[in-house]
C-alpha cells in the first residue's frame, strides 16, 4: 500500500471487531509501517465487525463523508473488503481507491483482485496448523511463547492466478434456507 501510494495519500481503515486480539495486533502492524510517512493521512478508520453488510454500510457511510479523493482503503478481513467494494461500485468510484486485505484469500476476492476491483491481499496460510500445534503444547503442559508469528505472502495482479483455482470453495459464503 505505501509503496503503490508513494507514501503520500488518504487511506480508510476498515477494522473488524473493535477490541478483538486479532484486531488489535492487525491495525497495531499496520500502523507500524504507515504511521512513519507523513504524506500518509487516515481520514477514518470504521469497524465492519468482520461482517459483509456492516462493512458495506460503514463504507457507504465514509464515502458520503469524503466526497474527494480516498486513495486507499486496507481491511481486516476478505468479506469486510467484498462488502467494502460492493459499497465502492455502487458510489462508482471502482479503480479509484486501491483496496488491500489481510486475512484475504477467498474465492470472491481472489476474482475481484483477478478482475482489478481489488489490488492485494495478505495470507497467512500456517496460521490454522500453528494455532493447533500451540493449542497441543498447552494441553500437554509444554511452555508456548508469549508471542508467535506465522508466515505470510502477499497476492496482487502480477501473481493472483498462482493461487486461484475456479474449483475452489468460497469459504465465506454459506447459504441459509
Amino acid at each position: 500500500l505505501v509503496e503503490q501510494l508513494d507514501g503520500k495519500g488518504k487511506y480508510v481503515e476498515l477494522i473488524g471487531s473493535p477490541g478483538s486480539h486479532a484486531v488489535e495486533e492487525r491495525s497495531r502492524g499496520f500502523h507500524e509501517v504507515v504511521d512513519q510517512y507523513e504524506g500518509l493521512e487516515m481520514i477514518a478508520q470504521v469497524s465492519g465487525n468482520f461482517h459483509y453488510s456492516e462493512s458495506m454500510s460503514a463504507i457507504e457511510d465514509v464515502l458520503a463523508a469524503n466526497p474527494g479523493p480516498i486513495d486507499a482503503l486496507y481491511t481486516h478481513f476478505d468479506d469486510m473488503a467484498l462488502g467494502a467494494l460492493e459499497a465502492i461500485k455502487n458510489d462508482g468510484r471502482v479503480g479509484e481507491i486501491m483496496i488491500v486485505s489481510a486475512n484475504a484469500g477467498s474465492k470472491a476476492f481472489l476474482e475481484e483482485v483477478r478482475e482489478g476491483n481489488a489490488h492485494a491481499g495478505v495470507v497467512y496460510p500456517t496460521l490454522g496448523r500453528k494455532g493447533v500445534e500451540t493449542a497441543l503444547k498447552l494441553i500437554n503442559g509444554e511452555k508456548v511463547e508469549k508471542r508467535i508469528s506465522v508466515p505470510t505472502f502477499v497476492f496482487d495482479q502480477s501473481n493472483v492466478d498462482r493461487y486461484y483455482n475456479p474449483d475452489m470453495v468460497d469459504y465465506f459464503l454459506i447459504e441459509q434456507k
